[in-house]
């Protein structure tokens, strides 16, 4: 018997035509999601981008290949991207075309790599849309909107943007222009990070973006030092692993320690690493297990060999944590805390003015970053003067929650920043815990799941909770490889562990919600 459900398959939160979380109520939904059934597919039609494409950009799509003339085969959009890239896109298969779009044509610079409808391009398409979705680089939900708007393609809703932010060098919101708007927001941005110039920080597209734009400058400064060697610490974001285990030169190579806490292991592997050694990159806290690494011991060690260091903070946000004094660069998604209103797509990158690096790092950045759509600035612009509040109320309801998890009979352990031995070392302040806790039930996971009323998907740091499968969205290889030489049950890892994002709803209606689901379990 189906079980009543408050969020509905594919129901997009919040209620918004640029929402990025849409809900999976059951496993078997992220199962059959993960295992691309046409039942799920056809239920969302806009939700977290890296799952899917929102219908505006397909209609967008449709559109250009139509002015084209060409058949109405698969295609990506992206923003008019520099030659380096475009030629990094057409390199990946020969199937793949490139016809760039200049400004007067839709309003916005952009390219759109398609394929000739008579190759044998199934292979290129998989490799085309992994790239853009690990660099993050295909165009948002907001610059379809503002291109099919100024096409008449869409009717104007009450409270709806119109395309007049095509135009985003003469836009005025008020008394600012959009060029005010994006450096008083970098000021913001540089003020969370302890630094005294806004020009240290890329406001980037997504959060991707700024990943991949921090390792591109890494590995270019690196590569021209002869070093080779990087070194990643814990979990990482399952894109921006993607990115390192795929977009290293043929002469580079990846090393991992999934021990993050192991301080003094981690230690002799960089110094052995020596004069190779090239990049350390790791999440501070790592997702989903919350682990804090030892980030001034670290720092200092891979400073001495002369390597660089790359942290993405993104699970508490930078109201929570400053790793900057630890990193050459920072790399953060805006889409959680800074977004907390859960329909923004943002990222940044924050450089250090203090490393050796800062002026090369700053100039390749420049190169590669692609900027935040005037729309999507105005939208992260009004979200950020609200998210110091909402981040307080997260991590006030977070403590909340690990209390209750911590003594709860059907729970096996937590994760949350506040049983971290680093805690007080690196995170701002006392009430700083960000709004993730991850948790392992006794008995049976899917149906404590599958029960739980609570909006069910990927994402985090929103105002409205959120409860993710952690492995199954992120890792689902890993999942599926149940066998003793699997790196989860090498690492002595529960693949039912789920994450919940704790927002700011009343936190008895929260541990209301997870008490009765548990009785299910």
């Amino acid at each position: 018997m189906a079980i009543k459900q408050k969020y509905v398959l594919g129901e997009v939160i919040p209620n918004s035509p640029h929402a990025v979380v849409s809900n999976l109520p059951t496993l078997t939904d992220v199962c059959a999601y993960e295992e691309k059934a046409e039942y799920v597919a056809e239920a969302m039609g806009q939700g977290y981008p890296r799952f899917v494409e929102h219908r505006w950009i397909q209609s967008l799509t449709k559109r250009m290949l139509a002015d084209l003339d060409l058949p109405v085969v698969s295609a990506v959009v992206v923003r008019s991207l520099n030659e380096s890239l475009r030629h990094r896109i057409l390199g990946i298969d020969p199937a793949i075309h490139c016809h760039s779009f200049e400004q007067g044509v839709y309003g916005l610079a952009m390219d759109l790599f398609y394929f000739d409808p008579e190759s044998d391009y199934k292979e290129a398409e998989v490799r085309l849309k992994a790239f853009v979705q690990h660099t993050g680089c295909r165009i948002s939900s907001r610059v379809a909107e503002g291109v099919l708007r100024g096409l008449g393609c869409l009717e104007v809703e009450s409270g709806a943007e119109s395309g007049a932010e095509e135009r985003i060098n003469r836009e005025r919101i008020g008394t600012e222009t959009i060029v005010e708007m994006e450096d008083r927001l970098s000021r913001s941005i540089a003020d969370l990070s302890g630094l005294q110039s806004s020009g240290s920080v890329s406001i980037t597209a997504s959060g991707m973006n700024a990943f991949y734009t921090a390792f591109k400058a890494m590995q270019s400064i690196q590569l021209a030092r002869g070093r080779t060697q990087w070194l990643q610490l814990g979990w990482l974001y399952v894109d921006s692993g993607f990115i390192l285990q795929k977009y290293l030169s043929a002469e580079e190579t990846l090393s991992v320690e999934y021990a993050i806490g192991d301080t003094e292991s981690i230690l002799r592997t960089v110094e052995s690493l020596g004069d190779s050694l090239s990049v350390v990159v790791l999440e501070c806290p790592t997702n989903p297990f919350c682990e804090i690494a030892d980030l001034k011991r670290i720092a200092e060690a891979v400073w001495a060999q002369g390597g660089l260091v790359l942290i993405d903070p993104s699970i508490v946000s930078l109201y929570n944590i400053n790793c900057t004094p630890y990193a050459d660069a920072v790399v953060t998604s805006l889409t959680k805390y800074a977004g907390h209103s859960g329909d923004i797509l943002a990222g940044a990158v924050v450089l250090n003015e203090a490393s050796w690096a800062y002026s090369e790092l700053k100039a390749v950045v420049q190169t590669h970053a692609i900027s935040l759509y005037g729309a999507d600035l105005i939208a992260l612009g009004a979200s950020m003067r609200g998210a110091e509040a909402s981040v307080e109320r997260m991590n006030e309801n977070t403590r909340s929650v690990v209390a209750f998890l911590k003594r709860h009979p059907k729970v096996k352990r937590v994760f949350a920043v506040s049983e971290n031995q680093h805690e007080r070392s690196y995170l701002k302040h006392s009430q700083a815990l960000g709004s993730i806790v991850s948790f392992e039930v006794k008995g049976s996971m899917e149906a404590f799941y599958d029960h739980l009323q609570l909006v069910k998907g990927p994402s985090f740091g929103t105002d409205f909770t959120i409860v993710c499968p952690y492995f199954y969205l992120a890792h689902y290889d890993l999942v599926v490889d149940t066998s003793p030489q699997g790196l989860l049950n090498q690492l002595g890892i529960d693949r039912n562990t789920l994450r919940i994002s704790v927002g700011c709803e009343s936190v008895d209606s929260i541990i209301q919600a997870l008490e009765s689901a548990f009785s299910f379990a």
